[in-house]
């Protein structure tokens, strides 16, 4: 063939420098391949070069576990990555991504070890380490029996009231502390005991009623009364405390979840700083709110609790006969409640409460039975939900036979309270 007008030196350098370019535009393509040009020798005939096999995929995860000899932590991780761990150990060959690592509390000589911190949220990259400590700082209460809890009433002897019961292994005695003769609280449907002050309650009353939250000590006497800002009150039912696990005992969580005509489209669920007996205003401005859907039909409930170990909400509806049990992490905002199981055969739950270290449940229901309070041990750390699909291991008679929605243990945990609605109604401590 015959070039006219293009001298043949000409043809090789331009033949020269297409063929580079071409070489260019494939290496850009492939970003695998070898480089061209750059002194490095082309992969083995034969051999695979695949990034997936590089050590800088994975990544390595320390976990410190101090303060005792053996702890009890769990790992969770991608694509349901689990592990148990006792020590300190250094975990290889991890998928980047987040891992939750929850320190539960264990027992040491008898008595309970809690975590400083509960749970725990750490990133591991690819071809780096991260590290997280697992400490636990000091003994909870004793696995035996506590020492009887002390008369805080302005009686230091009060009168038993009925016969004593037995709690599983341990002697209840009921014992009256004084009545609700203050007519600003007429129909008190939701009680916690104060974290700052051992002889303070907290109390609000149910619907139709102005939405304060109360103050008064154990005989009864209103201490003070504050409203929160943007909660109107549309059925407040029950009061809870923060975790004190979580580090959050100084704050409260106002319950409106009631709903007798099963019409409401949500629920909602106030948490507050625990507010300061005169130095504190009438209004608490600080208020955080969640808004919350059932996953099917609207429900009508009496009953929340905080579940220690992890913050989380779980509400029980009331019904006739099978209470359902919900669930939600606590977060301001909105969101669906999740249909953790039911409890068949239990009547109308009217109040719930979980110690402040999560080793025990108490469940209230509307009289009608000689049993209305339901028990459980929890000493596994069991999620508070699931406890509550086990079967109670103790049935507590009642001296009361007039309604009851408000249930609380005492901080030390030696110990439990009721209050009974109406105008003269007593308080009762049931101490072991």
């Amino acid at each position: 063939m015959r070039w006219i007008g293009v001298p043949k030196t000409s043809v090789q350098t331009l033949g020269g420098a297409a063929l580079w370019v071409i070489v260019v535009v494939l290496s850009l393509l492939a970003p695998n391949a070898p480089a061209v040009g750059h002194g490095l020798s082309p992969a083995p005939a034969g051999s695979v070069v695949s990034p997936a096999s590089h050590s800088g995929e994975t990544g390595q995860l320390r976990v410190r576990v101090r303060g005792v000899a053996s702890g009890r932590v769990i790992v969770r991780g991608p694509q349901r990555y689990k592990r148990l761990l006792h020590r300190t150990k250094l975990l290889r060959g991890l998928r980047p991504g987040n891992y939750r690592i929850r320190t539960r509390r264990v027992e040491v000589s008898g008595a309970w070890v809690r975590p400083a911190r509960s749970t725990r949220l750490r990133r591991v990259k690819s071809g780096m380490r991260a590290r997280v400590t697992a400490r636990y700082l000091q003994l909870n209460r004793p696995v035996q029996a506590p020492a009887p809890l002390p008369s805080q009433s302005p009686d230091p002897t009060p009168d038993p009231v009925g016969e004593t019961v037995s709690l599983c292994d341990a002697t209840i005695v009921p014992a009256e502390l004084g009545r609700i003769d203050d007519s600003r609280l007429p129909e008190i449907s939701g009680m916690t005991v104060s974290a700052a002050d051992a002889d303070r309650l907290w109390v609000h009353n149910d619907r139709n009623n102005p939405a304060r939250l109360t103050a008064i000590d154990r005989s009864g006497r209103v201490q003070a009364q504050f409203s929160i800002r943007g909660a109107p009150g549309t059925d407040w039912e029950d009061l809870a405390a923060g975790s004190a696990l979580l580090d959050d005992s100084d704050h409260l969580y106002v319950a409106d979840i009631g709903d007798n005509g099963a019409d409401r489209d949500f629920i909602t669920v106030h948490r507050v700083p625990e507010p300061r007996v005169g130095v504190t205003g009438s209004t608490i401005e600080d208020v955080e709110t969640m808004t919350l859907r059932y996953p099917g039909r609207s429900l009508d409930a009496e009953a929340l609790l905080i579940d220690p170990q992890t913050g989380d909400l779980v509400i029980l509806t009331r019904a006739e006969h099978t209470a359902l049990i919900f669930s939600s992490a606590w977060a301001p905002g909105e969101a669906t409640l999740t249909l953790r199981g039911e409890i068949a055969h239990v009547g109308p739950v009217t109040a719930a409460d979980v110690s402040a270290d999560g080793t025990e449940l108490l469940l209230r229901r509307s009289p009608g039975s000689k049993h209305t309070t339901l028990y459980w041990r929890n000493a596994a750390a069991e999620p508070v939900w699931e406890r509550l699909l086990e079967p109670a291991d103790c049935r507590l008679p009642d001296p009361s036979a007039s309604m009851s929605e408000a249930i609380a243990f005492a901080r030390d945990g030696s110990g439990y309270l009721t209050v009974d609605e109406g105008l003269g109604r007593p308080i009762t401590a049931y101490r072991r």
